[in-house]
Protein backbone atom coordinates (compact mmCIF):
# COMPACT_ATOMS: atom_id res chain seq x y z
CA UNK A 1 0.00 0.00 0.00
CA UNK A 2 1.22 3.23 -0.82
CA UNK A 3 0.10 7.04 -0.73
CA UNK A 4 0.21 9.14 -3.84
CA UNK A 5 -0.83 12.58 -4.91
CA UNK A 6 -2.73 12.85 -8.30
CA UNK A 7 -5.22 15.93 -9.05
CA UNK A 8 -7.19 14.62 -11.69
CA UNK A 9 -7.25 11.31 -10.16
CA UNK A 10 -8.18 12.40 -6.52
CA UNK A 11 -6.61 14.73 -4.34
CA UNK A 12 -4.84 11.96 -1.87
CA UNK A 13 -4.57 8.97 -3.82
CA UNK A 14 -3.78 6.72 0.03
CA UNK A 15 -3.75 3.10 0.84
CA UNK A 16 -2.48 1.54 -1.61
CA UNK A 17 -2.30 -2.19 -2.20
CA UNK A 18 0.16 -3.50 -5.28
CA UNK A 19 -0.36 0.36 -6.58
CA UNK A 20 -4.09 0.15 -6.11
CA UNK A 21 -5.58 3.59 -4.99
CA UNK A 22 -8.23 4.49 -2.31
CA UNK A 23 -9.73 7.29 -3.53
CA UNK A 24 -12.91 6.73 -5.86
CA UNK A 25 -12.62 8.02 -9.57
CA UNK A 26 -15.39 8.20 -11.96
CA UNK A 27 -15.64 4.93 -13.53
CA UNK A 28 -14.46 4.93 -17.25
CA UNK A 29 -16.27 2.72 -19.85
CA UNK A 30 -12.77 0.68 -20.66
CA UNK A 31 -12.23 0.00 -16.83
CA UNK A 32 -12.80 -3.32 -15.27
CA UNK A 33 -14.56 -3.04 -11.74
CA UNK A 34 -14.04 -6.50 -9.18
CA UNK A 35 -15.50 -6.79 -6.35
CA UNK A 36 -12.99 -8.34 -3.82
CA UNK A 37 -14.52 -7.67 -0.50
CA UNK A 38 -16.62 -5.73 1.79
CA UNK A 39 -16.40 -2.05 0.13
CA UNK A 40 -13.77 -2.81 -1.69
CA UNK A 41 -13.58 -3.00 -5.74
CA UNK A 42 -10.52 -3.84 -7.41
CA UNK A 43 -10.12 -1.54 -10.51
CA UNK A 44 -8.21 -2.39 -13.78
CA UNK A 45 -7.90 1.00 -15.31
CA UNK A 46 -7.62 1.37 -19.48
CA UNK A 47 -3.88 1.95 -19.60
CA UNK A 48 -3.32 -1.88 -17.69
CA UNK A 49 -5.42 -3.53 -20.09
CA UNK A 50 -3.40 -4.97 -23.19
CA UNK A 51 -4.13 -3.95 -26.68
CA UNK A 52 -1.94 -5.05 -29.69
CA UNK A 53 0.53 -2.97 -30.49
CA UNK A 54 0.90 -0.76 -27.60
CA UNK A 55 2.54 -1.09 -24.28
CA UNK A 56 0.31 -0.82 -21.51
CA UNK A 57 1.14 -0.19 -17.19
CA UNK A 58 0.62 -2.81 -14.55
CA UNK A 59 -1.32 -0.27 -11.94
CA UNK A 60 -4.80 -1.60 -10.58
CA UNK A 61 -6.64 0.30 -8.46
CA UNK A 62 -8.28 -0.44 -5.09
CA UNK A 63 -11.22 1.55 -4.37
CA UNK A 64 -12.25 1.70 -0.97
CA UNK A 65 -16.19 2.84 -0.90
CA UNK A 66 -15.76 4.22 2.70
CA UNK A 67 -13.37 6.65 2.57
CA UNK A 68 -13.50 10.16 0.48
CA UNK A 69 -10.73 11.31 -1.69
CA UNK A 70 -9.41 13.89 0.15
CA UNK A 71 -8.81 11.26 3.38
CA UNK A 72 -5.43 10.94 5.24
CA UNK A 73 -3.53 7.63 4.72
CA UNK A 74 -4.37 5.24 6.97
CA UNK A 75 -1.66 3.48 9.58
CA UNK A 76 -1.20 0.73 7.21
CA UNK A 77 -0.53 2.76 4.09
CA UNK A 78 2.73 2.52 3.13
CA UNK A 79 4.47 6.25 3.09
CA UNK A 80 7.72 7.76 1.73
CA UNK A 81 9.29 7.51 5.05
CA UNK A 82 8.28 3.48 5.71
CA UNK A 83 9.58 2.90 2.51
CA UNK A 84 12.71 4.16 3.17
CA UNK A 85 12.82 2.83 6.31
CA UNK A 86 11.99 -0.63 4.85
CA UNK A 87 14.41 -0.39 2.19
CA UNK A 88 17.30 0.70 4.06
CA UNK A 89 17.65 4.17 2.89
CA UNK A 90 17.17 5.56 6.72
CA UNK A 91 18.16 3.91 9.77
CA UNK A 92 16.24 1.08 10.50
CA UNK A 93 13.73 1.20 12.81
CA UNK A 94 11.98 -1.92 14.13
CA UNK A 95 8.30 -1.91 12.42
CA UNK A 96 8.87 0.85 10.08
CA UNK A 97 5.55 1.88 11.05
CA UNK A 98 4.15 4.25 8.62
CA UNK A 99 1.50 5.60 11.47
CA UNK A 100 4.93 6.57 13.62
CA UNK A 101 7.83 7.41 10.68
CA UNK A 102 8.55 10.73 9.09
CA UNK A 103 12.08 10.18 8.50
CA UNK A 104 12.43 10.33 5.02
CA UNK A 105 15.43 9.47 2.37
CA UNK A 106 18.09 12.22 2.10
CA UNK A 107 20.41 10.35 -0.82
CA UNK A 108 19.88 10.30 -4.51
CA UNK A 109 22.31 11.81 -6.97
CA UNK A 110 22.62 12.87 -11.01
CA UNK A 111 19.46 12.36 -12.55
CA UNK A 112 16.43 9.23 -12.99
CA UNK A 113 14.46 9.43 -15.98
CA UNK A 114 11.28 8.29 -16.12
CA UNK A 115 9.21 7.33 -19.67
CA UNK A 116 5.57 6.88 -20.03
CA UNK A 117 3.36 7.70 -22.86
CA UNK A 118 0.67 10.71 -22.47
CA UNK A 119 1.35 14.20 -21.05
CA UNK A 120 0.32 14.56 -16.82
CA UNK A 121 -0.61 18.31 -16.95
CA UNK A 122 -0.27 18.08 -13.63
CA UNK A 123 2.92 16.18 -12.76
CA UNK A 124 4.77 19.16 -11.46
CA UNK A 125 1.88 20.28 -8.95
CA UNK A 126 1.45 17.06 -7.91
CA UNK A 127 4.78 16.25 -7.27
CA UNK A 128 5.20 19.00 -5.29
CA UNK A 129 2.41 18.30 -3.09
CA UNK A 130 3.55 14.79 -2.43
CA UNK A 131 6.82 16.29 -1.67
CA UNK A 132 5.26 18.79 0.90
CA UNK A 133 2.57 16.04 2.50
CA UNK A 134 5.65 14.16 3.34
CA UNK A 135 8.77 16.43 3.67
CA UNK A 136 10.66 15.66 0.96
CA UNK A 137 12.39 18.54 -0.96
CA UNK A 138 10.83 21.30 -2.65
CA UNK A 139 10.11 20.38 -6.39
CA UNK A 140 12.11 23.07 -8.51
CA UNK A 141 12.90 23.76 -11.99
CA UNK A 142 15.98 22.26 -11.03
CA UNK A 143 15.23 19.34 -9.95
CA UNK A 144 11.70 18.18 -12.02
CA UNK A 145 11.37 19.04 -15.64
CA UNK A 146 8.94 17.54 -18.12
CA UNK A 147 10.34 16.68 -21.98
CA UNK A 148 8.47 15.86 -24.35
CA UNK A 149 10.15 12.92 -26.62
CA UNK A 150 8.84 14.01 -29.89
CA UNK A 151 9.35 17.70 -29.96
CA UNK A 152 5.69 18.61 -28.71
CA UNK A 153 3.53 18.40 -25.63
CA UNK A 154 1.82 14.91 -26.13
CA UNK A 155 -2.36 14.58 -25.93
CA UNK A 156 -3.43 13.50 -22.69
CA UNK A 157 -4.79 10.53 -21.95
CA UNK A 158 -8.48 11.15 -21.59
CA UNK A 159 -9.28 8.34 -19.24
CA UNK A 160 -6.78 10.11 -16.76
CA UNK A 161 -4.70 6.24 -16.50
CA UNK A 162 -1.30 7.12 -17.88
CA UNK A 163 -1.53 9.97 -15.60
CA UNK A 164 -1.42 7.70 -12.90
CA UNK A 165 1.60 5.62 -13.89
CA UNK A 166 3.30 8.82 -14.11
CA UNK A 167 2.42 10.61 -10.95
CA UNK A 168 3.24 6.90 -8.90
CA UNK A 169 6.59 6.77 -10.92
CA UNK A 170 7.94 10.17 -10.35
CA UNK A 171 6.62 10.45 -6.52
CA UNK A 172 8.47 7.27 -5.63
CA UNK A 173 11.51 8.25 -7.62
CA UNK A 174 11.56 10.90 -5.42
CA UNK A 175 10.72 9.73 -2.21
CA UNK A 176 13.73 6.97 -3.05
CA UNK A 177 16.03 9.62 -4.06
CA UNK A 178 15.34 13.17 -3.21
CA UNK A 179 18.69 14.37 -4.09
CA UNK A 180 18.34 13.35 -7.74
CA UNK A 181 17.16 15.36 -11.15
CA UNK A 182 14.31 13.56 -12.32
CA UNK A 183 13.61 13.82 -15.76
CA UNK A 184 9.67 13.08 -16.96
CA UNK A 185 9.89 11.83 -20.48
CA UNK A 186 6.46 11.69 -22.07
CA UNK A 187 5.79 9.94 -25.20
CA UNK A 188 2.91 10.62 -27.45
CA UNK A 189 1.44 7.61 -27.81
CA UNK A 190 1.60 4.17 -25.87
CA UNK A 191 3.15 2.30 -29.18
CA UNK A 192 6.25 0.57 -29.62
CA UNK A 193 7.87 3.20 -31.80
CA UNK A 194 7.01 6.22 -29.48
CA UNK A 195 7.74 5.25 -26.21
CA UNK A 196 11.44 3.62 -27.39
CA UNK A 197 12.17 6.67 -28.89
CA UNK A 198 11.36 8.38 -25.33
CA UNK A 199 13.52 6.01 -23.75
CA UNK A 200 16.56 6.93 -26.22
CA UNK A 201 16.54 10.26 -25.60
CA UNK A 202 16.01 10.08 -21.65
CA UNK A 203 19.16 7.85 -21.97
CA UNK A 204 20.79 10.59 -23.29
CA UNK A 205 19.20 13.43 -20.94
CA UNK A 206 20.95 11.13 -17.70
CA UNK A 207 23.89 10.14 -19.50
CA UNK A 208 24.43 13.98 -20.15
CA UNK A 209 24.21 14.56 -16.26
CA UNK A 210 27.17 11.94 -15.58
CA UNK A 211 24.92 9.26 -15.35
CA UNK A 212 21.82 7.64 -13.56
CA UNK A 213 18.66 5.67 -14.12
CA UNK A 214 16.27 5.02 -16.36
CA UNK A 215 12.92 3.67 -15.74
CA UNK A 216 10.12 2.10 -17.35
CA UNK A 217 6.94 0.46 -15.32
CA UNK A 218 4.87 -0.99 -18.82
CA UNK A 219 5.47 -3.80 -21.25
CA UNK A 220 3.84 -5.26 -24.11
CA UNK A 221 3.33 -9.11 -25.62
CA UNK A 222 7.18 -10.05 -27.05
CA UNK A 223 7.34 -9.95 -30.52
CA UNK A 224 9.71 -11.03 -33.65
CA UNK A 225 12.48 -8.92 -34.11
CA UNK A 226 12.43 -7.85 -30.51
CA UNK A 227 16.03 -8.05 -30.06
CA UNK A 228 16.60 -5.47 -32.64
CA UNK A 229 14.98 -2.91 -30.13
CA UNK A 230 17.07 -3.54 -27.07
CA UNK A 231 19.44 -0.50 -29.17
CA UNK A 232 17.38 1.80 -27.52
CA UNK A 233 18.05 0.42 -24.07
CA UNK A 234 22.01 0.84 -23.90
CA UNK A 235 24.07 4.17 -22.88
CA UNK A 236 27.07 4.25 -21.71
CA UNK A 237 26.46 5.20 -17.67
CA UNK A 238 23.07 4.41 -17.63
CA UNK A 239 21.09 1.70 -16.34
CA UNK A 240 17.84 0.94 -17.65
CA UNK A 241 15.18 -0.53 -15.45
CA UNK A 242 11.59 -2.38 -16.32
CA UNK A 243 8.97 -3.25 -14.74
CA UNK A 244 8.36 -7.27 -14.82
CA UNK A 245 4.06 -7.14 -14.67
CA UNK A 246 1.88 -9.31 -12.71
CA UNK A 247 0.47 -11.63 -15.93
CA UNK A 248 1.53 -14.33 -16.20
CA UNK A 249 4.65 -14.65 -19.33
CA UNK A 250 7.16 -12.79 -20.50
CA UNK A 251 6.93 -9.25 -21.73
CA UNK A 252 8.95 -6.73 -23.81
CA UNK A 253 11.40 -4.58 -22.81
CA UNK A 254 11.76 -6.43 -19.89
CA UNK A 255 13.44 -10.05 -21.42
CA UNK A 256 15.72 -7.48 -23.33
CA UNK A 257 19.64 -8.47 -22.79
CA UNK A 258 20.55 -4.97 -21.75
CA UNK A 259 16.84 -4.06 -18.81
CA UNK A 260 17.62 -4.95 -15.33
CA UNK A 261 13.87 -6.48 -14.80
CA UNK A 262 11.97 -5.21 -11.68
CA UNK A 263 9.44 -8.05 -9.91
CA UNK A 264 6.83 -7.00 -7.88
CA UNK A 265 6.79 -7.72 -3.68
CA UNK A 266 3.61 -7.48 -1.49
CA UNK A 267 4.99 -5.76 1.69
CA UNK A 268 2.90 -7.61 4.62
CA UNK A 269 2.29 -5.72 8.09
CA UNK A 270 0.46 -7.27 11.38
CA UNK A 271 -2.50 -5.69 12.22
CA UNK A 272 -1.06 -2.75 13.78
CA UNK A 273 1.02 -1.66 11.36
CA UNK A 274 4.55 -3.46 12.00
CA UNK A 275 6.70 -4.85 8.92
CA UNK A 276 6.51 -8.67 8.91
CA UNK A 277 7.87 -9.18 5.76
CA UNK A 278 7.88 -8.95 2.01
CA UNK A 279 6.26 -11.70 -0.59
CA UNK A 280 8.01 -11.64 -3.58
CA UNK A 281 6.10 -11.69 -6.36
CA UNK A 282 5.00 -14.72 -8.15
CA UNK A 283 7.89 -16.55 -6.03
CA UNK A 284 5.75 -18.35 -3.50
CA UNK A 285 4.66 -20.44 -6.60
CA UNK A 286 6.89 -22.98 -6.62
CA UNK A 287 5.43 -25.42 -9.77
CA UNK A 288 7.21 -25.11 -12.83
CA UNK A 289 3.96 -23.50 -14.97
CA UNK A 290 4.75 -20.47 -12.83
CA UNK A 291 8.34 -19.47 -13.93
CA UNK A 292 8.40 -18.46 -17.66
CA UNK A 293 10.70 -17.93 -20.00
CA UNK A 294 11.55 -15.76 -23.00
CA UNK A 295 10.63 -16.87 -26.31
CA UNK A 296 12.60 -14.80 -27.78
CA UNK A 297 15.89 -13.60 -26.49
CA UNK A 298 18.36 -15.74 -25.37
CA UNK A 299 19.83 -16.12 -21.94
CA UNK A 300 23.61 -15.12 -20.66
CA UNK A 301 25.76 -16.95 -18.67
CA UNK A 302 26.33 -14.17 -16.23
CA UNK A 303 22.32 -14.91 -15.04
CA UNK A 304 22.36 -16.78 -12.02
CA UNK A 305 19.20 -19.81 -12.08
CA UNK A 306 20.35 -21.83 -15.49
CA UNK A 307 19.58 -24.88 -13.78
CA UNK A 308 16.05 -24.04 -12.45
CA UNK A 309 15.31 -22.46 -15.71
CA UNK A 310 15.77 -25.74 -17.43
CA UNK A 311 14.82 -27.49 -14.67
CA UNK A 312 11.07 -25.41 -15.52
CA UNK A 313 11.37 -27.00 -18.64
CA UNK A 314 12.65 -23.95 -20.67
CA UNK A 315 14.99 -25.21 -23.57
CA UNK A 316 19.13 -24.36 -22.54
CA UNK A 317 19.11 -20.54 -23.28
CA UNK A 318 16.16 -19.46 -22.24
CA UNK A 319 15.79 -17.08 -19.95
CA UNK A 320 13.58 -17.69 -16.66
CA UNK A 321 11.84 -14.70 -14.77
CA UNK A 322 12.21 -14.82 -11.03
CA UNK A 323 16.15 -15.40 -11.00
CA UNK A 324 17.75 -13.48 -13.45
CA UNK A 325 20.95 -11.23 -13.39
CA UNK A 326 20.62 -8.58 -16.29
CA UNK A 327 17.99 -8.92 -18.20
CA UNK A 328 16.55 -10.50 -15.30
CA UNK A 329 13.78 -9.49 -12.04
CA UNK A 330 14.48 -8.93 -8.68
CA UNK A 331 12.54 -8.08 -5.95
CA UNK A 332 12.28 -4.60 -4.87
Amino acid sequence: MLCLISKRRAALLGCISSLAFSAGAAAQPAEIRQPVGPGLTLVTPPSSRPQPGLMHTHYKMLVRASRPADSQPSGTSETAASLACVYGLTKTVTGCNPATLTTVATGGSRSIAIVDAYDDPTAATDLGIYSKYFGLPAITSANFKVVYAQGKKPPVDSTGAWEGEESLDVQMAHAAAPNAKIYLVEAKSPSHADLYAAVQLAGKLVAADGGGEVSTSWGGDEYVGESKDDKYFVQQGVVFFNAAGDAPGEEAPAAFEDVVTVGGADITRSDSGDYTGQIIERQQRRRAEFLYCSSVVPERDCQPGRRGARHAGCRPGRLRPGQRGQGGRVGV
